[in-house]
């Protein structure tokens, strides 16, 4: 969110922009907080569930910053892949076969390392003329 946050300061009032959210759905290793002691049934199914959750949260909070800034709901796009074992490949394909002028990440992910997460540090190394605005 503090990325979206960013954008939308950096973007206000823009009526040309579109954005593009862009989420490479999660392995079963990756999930957001989950209360385990209230579900009962298999552990997959809760992960995939609590991950759902919390990805439609995230969208519903960055359409609320969105909107504060005057980014309608019509031009904001949301796209979801599959997982893939190389997210950062995952979003460099759709970057380059998109059309997107520009690129907003969040320097770091769920393993919190000092500067960049994996993800971070893969598309900083190989993405190329064009524009990536690293969030901290």
């Amino acid at each position: 969110l503090r990325a979206v946050d960013h954008l939308c300061f950096m973007l206000t009032e823009n009526p040309g922009i579109t954005v593009t959210l862009f989420h490479v759905a999660a392995k079963i290793g990756d999930y957001c907080e989950i209360d385990f002691n209230n579900y009962q049934g298999d552990i997959e199914k809760m992960m995939i569930e609590g991950g759902r959750r919390c990805v439609r949260d995230f969208y519903t909070h960055a359409r609320r910053k969105f909107q504060e800034a005057g980014i309608p709901d019509d031009r904001i796009n949301i796209k979801e892949v599959s997982p893939r074992m190389n997210v950062g490949k995952a979003i460099l394909n759709e970057f380059n076969s998109g059309g997107y002028g520009t690129l907003v990440i969040g320097r770091r992910g769920i393993g919190r390392s000092f500067f960049m997460g994996s993800v971070s540090e893969y598309l900083v190394d190989r993405m190329k003329n064009c524009a990536l605005w690293l969030v901290s």
